[in-house]
């Protein structure tokens, strides 16, 4: 089995080597490259580039501060045409427990229709089990939650989201040309992937015996509040369009509330808010044609996939 592992870089070097040497040795039958995609702009410590791994490591340097979504799809695309067989999403600020990778490809055994297979989280620094996993992800699955009281958790619970911050996916199983939806900038972005794997009745499974464990340094580049929330409101408002049965009547409708949005905060005189709103509003006019493109072809897959 091949498993290409992406990391995207954006400011976390002081992780990046802790979550490199974490990682499994390669075998005779799981052989690891790794991808760190670079959209710093202050490039990855050419020391690391250097070092002496027991996996390959490549770097692909990219336009600084992509954003999440589209540095994973760069990842992914050097995957797929690469043919390896399984892809894993790590974010820079972790590292993997042991026997991560081999654990999450053996996992696929469980379910011929699994394709998404995610670690149980930890606190980085507690290595406690991450209160935002159990509230979010860990939740979904009561069942877990009886068996775990009782100490007798299976190996494997189905879950309908899944979080962007470590992930496999079965690379033949996934037939989309794109991982992340790349209109997507930061945030929501994985939560409108859980939704496809779902519409292709596929299934995502935690995994937990496996562990990851995450900081969630949140790294915005000097952004202020104003910025994230920009991002936050177009990836809502992407979000329920890429959901949506009827595109152009709930574009519309998007547009209509994020301009209310936008004068309800001018006649407040928060005049920043105001105006952050507004550039989320103008991003999502400007990108209507390609999401309108992406969600009519995902629609034909998914329509496909019922009829099969």
């Amino acid at each position: 089995m091949r498993i290409a592992v992406v990391i995207p870089y954006y400011k976390g070097v002081r992780f990046v080597r802790s979550l490199l040497r974490s990682l499994d040795t390669p075998s005779e039958t799981h052989q690891i490259s790794v991808f760190i995609v670079d959209n710093c702009p202050l490039r990855l410590d050419p020391e690391i580039r250097r070092g002496s791994f027991h996996f390959d490591l490549h770097v692909i340097e990219c336009k600084p501060g992509i954003g999440y979504g589209k540095a994973c799809n760069l990842g992914f695309t050097e995957a797929k045409n690469g043919h390896f067989d399984y892809l894993l999403i790590m974010n820079q600020d972790g590292f993997a427990g042991p026997g991560l990778i081999s654990g999450l490809v053996d996992s696929f055994s469980y379910s011929q229709d699994m394709v998404v297979a995610v670690p149980m989280e930890y606190n980085y620094l507690s290595g406690k089990l991450h209160s935002f996993f159990v509230q979010y992800y860990v939740s979904q699955c009561p069942d877990m939650i009886t068996d775990s009281i009782i100490e007798k958790p299976h190996s494997c619970y189905a879950i309908t989201r899944f979080p962007g911050s470590c992930f496999m996916l079965k690379l033949d199983a996934y037939p989309f040309e794109y991982l992340f939806d790349p209109a997507f900038h930061m945030y929501f972005e994985d939560e409108e992937l859980s939704e496809r794997v779902q519409r292709l009745r596929a299934k995502a499974m935690l995994i937990t015996g496996l562990k990851f464990f995450h900081h969630h340094m949140h790294v915005n580049d000097g952004d202020n509040q104003y910025a994230i929330l920009k991002w936050k409101v177009f990836g809502e408002y992407l979000l329920a369009l890429k959901k949506s049965d009827s595109f152009k009547k709930d574009f519309i409708e998007g547009v209509y509330v994020t301009f209310l949005g936008v004068l309800s905060n001018l006649f407040k005189l928060k005049l920043r808010m105001a105006y952050y709103i507004f550039l989320a509003n103008i991003r999502l006019i400007r990108n209507a044609v390609p999401i309108y493109r992406r969600w009519r072809n995902e629609k034909m897959v998914f329509e496909s996939r019922l009829k099969n």
